[in-house]
């Protein structure tokens, strides 16, 4: 029976909870101190509880599943956590109490022991590094100069991957004794683009002098900004307020993770289903779809078939077989590397060239009503476009100048309804034939010239009702889905029979000119009886259009 609480990651069957840590290289950088050794909590040995903790970590993430990378070259890595793992002390243990006194000193694995000091995504290798760590547990002084010396190597042997996160978590119990001389190592990990977390162990549940000692010590250590990169924990909140953090998009360290990682789509591994909330990037992962009825990511059919003829045979849900893992996943929509390939598609692709991948699939049209198409997370609108109503992504939502002028279809211009604000918008009415451009609500086409141009509406430049009516020549147009603010018809026609040949429409003999019709102009009687489309109200003293009933709304 399926455990609802995991997932088959595209490597090995993980928790959920874990499901959506980012693409990431993490390091543990561990306190050996002598004081890790005292009672944590219901711990009698704090360094081998906390030992222990990581074992049970590794069970639940979502590894690459790759052995430990050799030094030359880096090799090529998958989507995924990989981990390394440096006991850091002193070469002495001073006395009395801290034991403060000698130098630095740092451990890793060497040789085949283990990871063999590097990062691995394999869980075997990872166990056999904690075990050694385990027996060789340092038990001296708390000085960490060396132990980030050894993880700046440890990061630069593994040659950075475009689009893999750096982390460095520390974990200590009490005041750091080398603060003074860590300003080269702690530049060497800002070199690498390591994001830096800390976190002091508290032995017992309230507060004391020295943890408030180790954090005086601790934050400075960690990226800014500082407060936000620490934590003061008791042993056993580590799994649910780091491990379990780290990979929660909304989660304090999850987010800072998050928010400085390129890669929602986790360079290919599959995620939960049900932890995508925008259809794009659901459809994007191979073992997920979206359900629009119920406007939620679902798990993909394919995923069920656990052979390759019934994988192949589901043609119905483009399902594939990858002989590699020995699992069935939907097949990669736009996976085209060319613009040519791409474009010419029958999978609704577009090529972008400020994205990686360049070629993915159009946002919003699968949608074929205007319910489902305002519903869509993905920034959509409805509008007509060559004549026909279909769900489009709303085009130049750049946040700055810069990223705007990248795209020659948008243009960064002032707000046309408050002066002192700027956005990216699209340029409209760049169709070329007569019949695009009339039927593009935005546009109107000039045929006075040799060659007829298609040019923007005065109007279409106003994007909201009120701002639209505060224009004396527009109007909020509701016969189009979406409205758009248009151009009144009436101030355009230019002889008086074809003025007053239009219902909506009067001739001002005042200004000899057509405008909308406003029966309320005419203050007598007489006036407004002349004006056929108008009627004066007996008694009332006013006038008015139409043959409206009396009516209460």
């Amino acid at each position: 029976k399926e455990d609802p609480d995991c997932f088959w990651n595209g490597v090995k069957c993980a928790d959920k909870k874990y499901g959506e840590c980012p693409v990431m290289d993490i390091i543990l950088l561990l306190d050996g101190s002598g004081s890790m050794s005292q009672t944590f909590g219901r711990h009698p040995h704090g360094f081998f509880a906390l030992v222990e903790i990581l074992r049970d970590w590794v069970k639940t993430l979502p590894l690459t599943g790759e052995p430990a990378a050799s030094p030359t070259p880096g090799g090529p890595v998958t989507g995924g956590v990989r981990l390394g793992f440096v006991q850091f002390s002193g070469q002495n243990r001073g006395y009395p109490w801290p034991w403060s006194s000698g130098s630095s000193n740092a451990i890793e694995t060497s040789g085949t022991t283990g990871t063999g000091g590097h990062l691995s995504g394999l869980d075997t290798e990872i166990y056999e590094d904690l075990d050694w760590h385990e027996n060789n547990y340092l038990g001296k002084g708390t000085m960490i100069q060396m132990g980030l010396e050894m993880v700046g190597d440890m990061f630069d042997r593994a040659h950075q991957v475009s689009s893999r996160k750096r982390i460095l978590i520390i974990f200590t119990d009490g005041k750091i004794y080398d603060p003074d001389v860590l300003g080269p190592a702690r530049a060497v990990l800002d070199q690498e683009q390591v994001q830096t977390f800390g976190i002091v162990l508290r032995r017992q549940a309230g507060h004391t002098k020295a943890d408030t000692d180790a954090e005086d010590t601790l934050k400075p250590i960690t990226s800014d900004p500082h407060d936000d990169h620490f934590k003061n924990l008791q042993i056993d909140e580590v799994a649910t307020q780091v491990f379990a953090d780290i990979c929660d998009p909304n989660g304090v360290w999850g987010h800072l993770i998050v928010t400085q990682t390129n890669d929602p789509g986790q360079s290919g591994l599959h995620r939960p289903c049900d932890h995508y909330t925008d259809s794009h990037d659901c459809t994007l992962d191979a073992g997920c779809v979206w359900d629009t009825a119920s406007a939620a990511c679902a798990d993909s059919p394919c995923t069920a078939h656990c052979d390759e003829p019934t994988c192949t045979a589901d043609t119905l849900n483009l399902c594939e077989w990858n002989s590699t893992t020995g699992d069935c996943w939907k097949k990669t929509e736009c996976a085209y590397t060319t613009k040519t390939e791409c474009e010419a598609s029958p999978e609704l692709c577009v090529w972008d060239e400020l994205k990686d991948p360049k070629c993915e699939q159009e946002k919003c049209t699968p949608n074929t009503n205007l319910q489902d198409c305002l519903d869509d997370p993905d920034n959509c609108e409805w509008l007509n476009v060559n004549g026909k109503d279909q769900c489009v992504e709303k085009k130049c939502q750049y946040p700055d100048a810069t990223t705007c002028g990248t795209d020659p279809n948008c243009i960064w211009s002032q707000d046309a309804c408050n002066s002192t604000a700027e956005s990216c918008k699209e340029i409209l009415c760049t169709h070329t034939t007569s019949a695009d451009c009339t039927s593009d609500s935005r546009c109107s086409w000039d045929a006075t010239g040799n060659v007829g141009v298609c040019k923007e509406n005065l109007c279409a430049k106003y994007l909201d009702e009120m701002c639209c009516d505060h224009k004396d020549e527009c109007k909020w147009d509701i016969t189009v889905t979406p409205p758009v603010c248009g151009d009144k018809k009436c101030p355009k026609i230019g002889d008086k029979d074809t003025c007053n040949n239009e219902t909506d429409c009067m001739w001002d003999d005042s200004k000899n000119a057509c405008t909308d019709l406003d029966c309320s102009k005419y203050p007598t009687r007489c006036p407004c009886d002349q004006n056929s489309k108008c009627y004066w109200k007996p008694g009332a003293g006013v006038t008015g259009q139409g043959q409206c009933v009396a009516i209460e709304f």
